[in-house]
């Protein structure tokens, strides 16, 4: 450049007005804005739920459904603070709001073979997914705690849920159906074992209509499986559906000649009985016993404890316990050791009052009837099952001038049993048929001396004819006469028929189902010594 030339000088002017190129950056600014709110708009709330873990749930694919229609979508899983459990966070659509609410139940759905059956087959193909059950409540929630499985029962469904029990056992399972006269309208939903009461809580429900059914004179029995019971009547079985056979159940009714009471309108609480005629003896508990002791030389094989003590036939009291021990069982073997058996009577099941008055009576009575020979014996209860009761009795060769005590408690007397008492006849049958013979030996002799020394001058002809014809009986069983050997032939034939049929009765009498089942050998009880 030359020194001498002069710069150039730029021209500064200024634009007015706006540039219109500025309004594609504003306008990208509202859309993205817009997008955004539009976004968030749409999104609905964001949930917890707590698991005890995340099996079959993924971030971003798992999805929350109520009926089937998605509501919802897995954004994170991460571990609770104490790392025992999940913590599963979902972003639910606005439409779910009105679902979420308190005690509403989450659920993962997946594969699940269990004892209600087997269900969600359909995620083998799409996935698991978590299935929300929303409640009645209205209280907004945000925070849940999933279930571990599926519930038995919508939250929702109308019904009624109550409460049952079977003492201290586990005989039913979540999912055993509730029957009313064979319609299934329950289920028990889950089952609570209280380890201070020791009894085991079934949760139920009933749905709608059937829970006005429930009133509170209702009964729960068992109806599981197929129950077999050898009574005195014969062999009973019974059985319930398919499905309880298979799974089990219980069903429920008012008993017969029982007033239905008032409808149960909340959560009430029941019993669980063994079977519908559990219900009865439920029903007849007695409150006043009176112990008397039975002192036996006989075998007492199959007599148990719970065995009934009958008198013509009515139950008046139970065997409460076979073989009691005590200090006098010295030598087993010593044919003078009775066995002990300690039964109970109940005044109320003789048709009286159950209470100590009554109690008194009983004990009076008693003592009064054992001096006018009532007595027990051991009787067959059941063929088929071989079970034998107590049966009481009067005998007048068991009269008593007085009452004998056994560890404190009254005795009555024992006397044999049919089958003893048949051997008992017949021997003495016996005994008085040989006799009779024998006595007619003499009198033939008698008579045939008296025929010889006597004269026909001497004897007018009535008593003639009245001495010729007992001669002539006296001959007939006079001894190596023919009638005389066909007695004692037919005595003795039926003497050794009652000795070979004496161990079969004996056996019948022992082990009564032993003529239609295998007899079981089993050694006759022995006394048993105090411990």
């Amino acid at each position: 450049m030359n020194n001498n030339e002069q710069p150039l000088s730029a021209t500064v002017s200024t634009i007015k007005g706006f540039n219109p190129i500025w309004l594609i950056p504003l306008l990208a600014l509202f859309i993205g804005a817009w997008m955004l709110f539009y976004t968030w708009m749409q999104q609905g709330p964001e949930i917890q739920i707590s698991f005890e873990s995340a099996s079959g749930i993924e971030e971003g694919k798992t999805k929350i459904k109520v009926r089937s229609l998605d509501i919802g979508t897995v954004t994170e899983i991460h571990f609770n603070d104490d790392f025992d459990g999940v913590i599963v966070t979902a972003q639910m659509l606005p439409g779910a709001v009105p679902f979420l609410v308190k005690d509403s139940a989450f659920w993962v759905v997946e594969p699940r073979i269990d004892s209600s059956g087997v269900s969600g087959l359909s995620t083998l193909l799409s996935g698991a997914y978590i299935e929300l059950a929303p409640s009645n409540e209205t209280d907004r929630e945000r925070v849940f705690a999933g279930l571990a499985k599926p519930p038995q029962t919508p939250p929702d469904a109308p019904g009624l849920h109550i409460t049952l029990n079977s003492g201290g056992r586990f005989d039913f399972s979540p999912g055993n159906k509730i029957i009313y006269k064979g319609l299934d309208v329950g289920q028990i939903e889950d089952v609570h074992f209280n380890s201070s009461e020791r009894i085991v809580y079934y949760n139920v429900f009933v749905k709608a209509p059937y829970h006005e059914l429930l009133t509170e004179n209702t009964k729960f029995w068992s109806i599981s499986g197929i129950s077999v019971g050898i009574t005195s009547d014969g062999l009973k079985v019974k059985t319930g559906t398919l499905g309880t056979i298979l799974s089990g159940g219980i069903e429920f009714g008012v008993p017969e000649d029982t007033p239905l009471g008032d409808k149960i309108t909340e959560r009430s609480y029941f019993k669980i009985y063994s079977d519908y005629e559990a219900i009865f003896k439920q029903n007849q508990e007695h409150k006043i016993a009176i112990e008397y002791m039975l002192l036996f030389k006989e075998s007492i094989s199959g007599l148990n404890r719970k065995a009934a003590v009958k008198f013509r036939g009515l139950t008046i009291g139970e065997v409460a316990e076979v073989n009691v021990p005590y200090q006098q069982a010295k030598n087993v073997l010593d044919k003078n050791v009775a066995i002990p058996v300690r039964i109970l009577l109940y005044p109320q099941a003789m048709g009286l009052a159950d209470d100590n008055e009554a109690k008194a009576q009983v004990i009076a009575d008693v003592e009064k009837w054992i001096t006018k020979g009532l007595s027990a014996s051991i009787e067959i209860d059941s063929i088929l099952g071989g079970t034998k009761l107590v049966e009481l009795s009067y005998s007048e060769d068991q009269q008593q001038t007085g009452v004998k005590q056994f560890q404190s408690h009254t005795v009555i007397p024992v006397a044999p049993n049919a089958f003893g008492k048949i051997l008992q006849n017949a021997s003495t049958l016996m005994l008085q048929a040989t006799a009779t013979l024998k006595r007619f030996d003499q009198v033939a002799l008698s008579a045939d001396k008296f025929v010889i020394n006597t004269t026909e001058a001497n004897l007018p002809k009535a008593i003639k004819t009245t001495l010729n014809q007992i001669d002539v009986l006296a001959g007939d069983l006079a001894q190596g006469s023919p009638l005389q050997q066909e007695l004692m032939q037919t005595f003795t034939a039926l003497n050794r028929v009652l000795y070979e049929l004496e161990p079969l009765l004996k056996q019948v009498s022992e082990q009564p189902n032993s003529l239609i089942f295998d007899r079981t050998l089993k050694a006759d009880e022995q006394p048993r010594a105090a411990q």
